[in-house]
């Protein structure tokens, strides 16, 4: 969670490709792309539910909330 909150932070909104990109490093290896894909969407999903990011439609692209 803190490696996406700091892209976006550092950053301004961001899109699902750069939080991809920052956080796939951080999974584990055995992983496969899918599961790393989905990995990071249960992440972003969680992270919205609790209030600490939010999803623009309109830009496609994640804010802190």
């Amino acid at each position: 969670m803190a490696l996406a909150t700091g892209l976006i932070r550092r950053r301004g909104p961001a899109m699902r490709t750069e939080i991809n990109e920052t956080v796939y490093p951080a999974l584990p290896t055995d992983l496969t792309e899918e599961q790393r894909y989905g990995k990071v969407g249960n992440l972003l999903r969680k992270m919205r539910k609790d209030g600490a990011v939010s999803f623009d439609r309109t830009s496609s692209r994640w804010r802190l909330a």
